[in-house]
């Protein structure tokens, strides 16, 4: 696999997609105290991997981008799109 981090607020919304032609793409979401928080293996279409979830608390979370079989090799994209946590009055 390989790690990516980012910062993330309590309550803010996240998805993550990873892609690719070559690959089947198997994502993994680890909380900031290292905890499995979300994991997809088909989630974004064909055999695409996409996580959808609100953070439960601030700190450094951890993308992991694998394979779904074990030694596949390939290119693929890799996007995470975030929104704040907005106060409704």
């Amino acid at each position: 696999f390989n790690a990516y981090t980012f910062e993330g607020k309590a309550g803010q919304q996240i998805e993550i997609d990873m892609t690719s032609s070559e690959i089947d793409p198997y994502l993994i979401l680890l909380a900031p105290d290292g905890q499995d928080l979300a994991h997809d293996d088909d989630g974004g279409g064909g055999s695409n991997a996409r996580v959808t979830t609100a953070l439960p608390a601030d700190g450094t979370y951890t993308v992991l981008a694998n394979t779904y079989r074990a030694g596949e090799t390939g290119h693929y994209n890799l996007r995470l799109s975030m929104k704040s946590s907005q106060l409704q009055r």
